[in-house]
């Protein structure tokens, strides 16, 4: 018999057969959720293998956009000590600090935007502006959710995964590559992508534009 159908290892159903998942909260194992969510968080960043080294952010706004009631800057900062990234910032106009809102744009199978999945972008291509208009057209009933959210008083901040918008180059077919070859260094795709979300978080909560103790995140 093969070893793999469509993508799957054959035996995939013994080996998800005996999951139980002992360390849900759902699994009826754990009665102080306290000390469940100590244990929790400490093994989910195990799991995420080796964090990229950090650096100071040395945020840099390189272009505004003034969009009525809020103002759109494109920023250039050091996501980890290994990646400087693009990245948009909403900001209300008034007097803050405001609430916050950190956007992580979707997989979708569509790489060319990241970002600019969530945040209308400025300053770019007619082809990455086209893009961006389709799919959240398609996706999204034509509104950048950023947009809705800093009309409504947040603060909104977005920059794109590995291998999307400004920092892509593997596309759908690379992808499985990508996190391959991050795995024979010790690092997890996915565990990468987490990381640079918190320092991303962390980043947000920091600017004085923001109230820390009203941060949120929203993911598609």
């Amino acid at each position: 018999s093969p070893g793999v159908v469509e993508n799957l290892a054959v035996f995939y159903t013994d080996v998800a057969d005996r999951l139980d998942f002992p360390l849900s909260w759902l699994s009826g194992q754990r009665e102080d959720f306290g000390v469940w969510r100590e244990a929790a968080r400490a093994q989910a960043l195990d799991c995420l293998l080796a964090a990229p080294p950090t650096a100071p952010y040395d945020a840099v706004t390189v272009a505004e956009e003034d969009r009525g009631s809020y103002v759109a800057r494109k920023l250039t900062l050091n996501i980890t000590g290994d990646s400087r990234v693009l990245a948009y910032m909403l900001v209300p106009k008034g007097a803050g600090p405001f609430p916050a809102v950190l956007l992580l744009h979707d997989h979708g199978a569509r790489f060319d935007i990241g970002k600019e999945k969530v945040i209308r972008p400025f300053g770019v291509s007619d082809e990455r502006a086209a893009s961006a208009q389709e799919w959240v057209g398609g996706s999204y009933g034509g509104r950048w959710i950023g947009d809705e959210l800093a009309k409504r008083g947040y603060v909104c901040f977005s920059t794109d995964a590995v291998n999307w918008g400004d920092r892509g180059g593997g596309g759908y077919e690379g992808q499985a590559m990508i996190a391959a070859n991050l795995m024979h260094l010790g690092m997890s795709f996915a565990g990468l992508i987490a990381h640079e979300d918190m320092r991303a978080a962390e980043f947000l909560a920091g600017r004085p534009e923001v109230d820390a103790k009203r941060v949120g995140a929203m993911g598609l």
